[in-house]
């Protein structure tokens, strides 16, 4: 299930979630095992869309990246670098499928701490989302093709 990306952190989304760590809620601008999760579980939620896509309707792309990234982040875990390379080779999988917007950032390099690198890494997927979206719920538009054949209009 899709998760609302996050895309439009700021300085002051940050400043306000450090000033408020203990918060159970979920602040804009925490770095924490939520966006992690998020990140994580996103991407694995498009390639399950591409899967549909293609057989549902022979929608042609690449096949979608092997996904390693972990997707069970809990408080008390301590992303090593080890686990943010996998996401980042994620996020690059997934964007390297071409299914990208024009204005669509490139994928950050690490480390992951600058909010906008985290704006970034999440509007890629959210990116390939909403081009997933059109597809799907966009109905078709042409009937049958006749190319001179069966029955002429005269």
């Amino acid at each position: 299930m899709w998760s609302k990306a996050i895309i439009d952190r700021t300085v002051e989304d940050v400043e306000y979630a450090d000033l408020n760590r203990g918060s159970v809620e979920e602040l804009k601008g925490m770095r924490d095992y939520r966006f992690l999760n998020r990140v994580g579980l996103n991407m694995r939620e498009l390639v399950k869309r591409f899967g549909m896509l293609r057989k549902v309707y022979q929608f042609y792309s690449p096949a979608p990246p092997m996904l390693t990234s972990k997707v069970d982040w809990v408080l008390e875990d301590f992303p090593v670098r080890s686990e943010i390379q996998k996401i980042e080779n994620d996020v690059e999988g997934m964007r390297s499928m071409g299914i990208i917007g024009y204005d669509t950032p490139s994928a950050p390099g690490l480390p992951y701490t600058h909010f906008e690198k985290l704006n970034s890494v999440e509007r890629i997927i959210y990116d390939i989302y909403v081009i997933q979206e059109g597809i799907i719920v966009s109905p078709k538009v042409c009937g049958t093709f006749y190319a001179g054949e069966g029955d002429s209009l005269d």
